[in-house]
């Protein structure tokens, strides 16, 4: 009796083997338990991880975006367009106006029917959507966008891409060509253009190139064209 009862009483196997395989259990599951804390413990900095990533990158894309002064936009399946705040300050239209809405409010006229072809050989043929076009209206003046878009891949009829003002280097470039045009429209007087330090011909007319012996001038160099000028400054790098 008393403290040496358990000496004294009998054994029962079925009992003890039913504590043991019990504790066994217990343990077990115990041991699954920390694991899977542990895996929880993972999986959590994992996510933490890929969030802090995206946060970051999210934040690259933003100041990207803001250093090359470009508007984000898409395009749903019913033609409705959904842009950022720099897209509809570009365009002076609200995120959500249709593509027909903006085109026929803020899009130049004589540019309206280009965007429109544009967009529908992008959805006829699946290629990237590339336009150039002025934004604006006569009070405030007019603007050169530049815009490009990609269809996602899930759905034929969206689109998303980004736009942005070009008007400075559009500007110059219609400028140039305009020059050229004029260059090369010289009835009377020998004219050619030449750019680079090597002074490529880059623009002739055609009384110049005569006065060469008639042959094509452009692309060449000065002298190339005219051997006879070396020595006289020409040839000086």
């Amino acid at each position: 009796a008393g403290a040496n009862d358990y000496v004294a009483k009998p054994w029962n196997d079925a009992v003890l083997l039913a504590r043991v395989t019990t504790l066994v259990r217990v343990r077990g599951l115990k041991a699954q338990l920390r694991e899977r804390e542990r895996a929880l413990h993972q999986e959590g900095a994992a996510r933490e991880r890929v969030s802090q990533e995206l946060a970051q990158r999210n934040q690259q894309l933003a100041l990207a975006l803001a250093g090359g002064r470009m508007g984000v936009w898409s395009i749903d399946e019913q033609g409705r367009v959904d842009g950022d705040a720099r897209f509809c300050e570009l365009h002076g239209v609200a995120s959500g106006a249709t593509v027909q809405q903006a085109l026929e409010s803020r899009a130049h006229p004589d540019d309206r029917e280009r965007v429109r072809r544009a967009l529908q050989r992008s959805y006829e043929t699946g290629a990237p959507y590339v336009c150039d076009y002025r934004c604006g209206d006569d009070a405030v003046g007019w603007r050169w966008i530049h815009a490009r878009g990609e269809h996602i891949a899930d759905a034929a009829q969206r689109m998303a891409g980004v736009a942005f003002d070009i008007d400075a280097e559009k500007r110059a470039e219609l400028a140039r060509e305009g020059l050229l045009a004029a260059v090369v429209g010289q009835p009377l007087q020998g004219v050619a253009l030449f750019r680079g330090d090597d002074l490529v011909v880059e623009a002739v007319n055609d009384v110049f190139e005569r006065f060469y012996g008639g042959r094509s001038l452009q692309g060449h160099k000065l002298l190339e064209v005219a051997p006879e000028l070396r020595g006289q400054g020409f040839d000086e790098t």
